[in-house]
């Protein structure tokens, strides 16, 4: 499916190409024997004044078939026998056209695209999971799994991926701190942003042995981890916080 997308879009990209060197070649009086979007047999043709506008079989490209441009001829509307600037503004009119698509598709989707910096504004009363050691008001997340977080949308996205565990890196107050890891992995249900701690720790074998290491865990995450039955590796009591 994406093969496809990506043909139909590079097919796109070509025709809009192809119809900037189109326009400005018949702005400066050139003439254009053949418009044609697609490269093979051609599915669709219709003739006009002068141009062959066709459709062809493969969505991979396009080409403005311009009088005199590949050979020599007496025409003097040929692309040959136009001045030097007329050539420069034909030649360079599809890189233009690609420029100007390319503002237009960030017009449209730039308005229900969300660019704010990953940065936390709050928490709800009674998150368990604002504290010195786990995240503060303010925080600039700098990094998830060791890709850059620009906007709040690329957060999502590597946290969306799924994984065991999520290593993220933080800025505060201008510093950046060491990076912790958000453990997510203890079952289907469980949230990835159960439990975070600094890198570093030992197996816990029973919630029981948690719940005395680490007494920050709430008895609520405490619950979910003997429901799943599972707890993986821990940190000790002493890098341990709530994210």
């Amino acid at each position: 499916m994406y093969i496809i997308l990506a043909i139909l879009a590079f097919g796109i990209l070509i025709a809009g190409h192809e119809l900037g060197h189109f326009l400005v070649a018949k702005a400066c009086g050139v003439k254009v024997n053949e418009f044609a979007l697609g490269m093979g047999p051609k599915i669709l043709k219709k003739q006009g004044k002068e141009t062959l506008y066709t459709l062809r079989a493969f969505p991979i490209g396009g080409f403005c078939a311009m009088e005199g441009e590949d050979e020599d001829s007496d025409d003097p509307r040929a692309f040959g026998s136009k001045k030097v600037w007329q050539k420069i503004l034909i030649l360079i009119a599809g890189a233009a056209m690609n420029f100007l698509i390319g503002f237009l598709l960030v017009l449209c989707i730039a308005p229900h695209a969300n660019f704010a910096e990953p940065v936390i504004s709050g928490f709800m009363d009674g998150c368990p999971y604002e504290s010195a050691d786990g995240l503060l008001a303010g925080d600039r997340i700098v990094s998830v799994d060791g890709h850059r977080t620009y906007f709040t949308g690329d957060f999502s996205e590597y946290i969306g991926r799924g994984g065991e565990t999520h290593k993220i890196v933080l800025i505060r107050d201008g510093k950046l701190l060491p990076p912790f890891v958000a453990i997510s992995g203890l079952g289907e249900s469980a949230a990835w942003n159960l439990v975070a701690c600094r890198e570093g720790g030992r197996e816990f074998v029973s919630v029981e042995e948690l719940s005395a290491a680490c007494p920050k865990v709430s008895q609520t995450h405490l619950e979910q981890l003997r429901n799943m039955g599972a707890l993986g590796e821990m940190p000790d009591s002493s890098q341990m916080s709530l994210f």
